[in-house]
């Protein structure tokens, strides 16, 4: 069997990830569409077992990792099925400085780049279908606090992140120092 798929989600803080989950949740509805938590896909890796990558993540936190603030630019949509319908946020150092901290600690290969975003639905929709979506989605807030840190798996080796229904969550990390831009 080949190296283990993983993600590292930056999650929101509990009052914003309630908020955009029962607004994602009406759009799951609608729209029939996969549940997924609300969360910033912060890197995406490769590693060779579970355990080990348990124990890579639980090292890579053991320094003071602050919550970080994003910028909300928008709302934007693709024919990306990851990215269909998504709220766009604006990088910043401490993001950059958290991703290559993460990626020197789990999978220093990894050729993901990040695009800060928070996904909202993932479907295959048409321009027009998508463009609705924008027009009929309120946002709530101007910025983004994320303050959590969980490492993702797909348990369908098979079909990896498509099967969104198999997706777990290994490990979940407060973050609680001061914030950071």
């Amino acid at each position: 069997m080949g190296a283990l798929p993983f993600a590292v989600w930056l999650c929101p803080e509990a009052e914003q990830e309630r908020a955009l989950s029962t607004q994602m949740e009406q759009l799951f509805q609608r729209y029939e569409t996969p549940r997924f938590a609300p969360h910033m896909t912060l890197l995406g890796g490769r590693f060779r077992d579970e355990q080990e990558l348990r124990s890579a993540f639980a090292t890579a936190l053991e320094g003071k990792i602050a919550p970080i603030r994003l910028d909300v630019l928008g709302l934007e949509h693709s024919q990306a099925y990851f990215m269909t319908f998504f709220i766009k946020l604006a990088s910043s150092g401490a993001l950059q400085e958290l991703l290559a901290h993460m990626r020197a600690c789990l999978d220093p290969d990894s050729p993901y780049e990040i695009r800060p975003h928070l996904s909202l639905i993932y479907a295959q929709m048409d321009a027009v279908a998508r463009g609705l979506l924008s027009e009929n989605f309120e946002l709530h807030s101007k910025t983004l606090v994320f303050d959590r840190l969980s490492l993702v798996v797909p348990s369908n080796r098979e079909l990896g992140w498509n099967d969104i229904g198999s997706w777990r969550v290994l490990d979940s990390h407060q973050l609680t120092t001061a914030f950071r831009a």
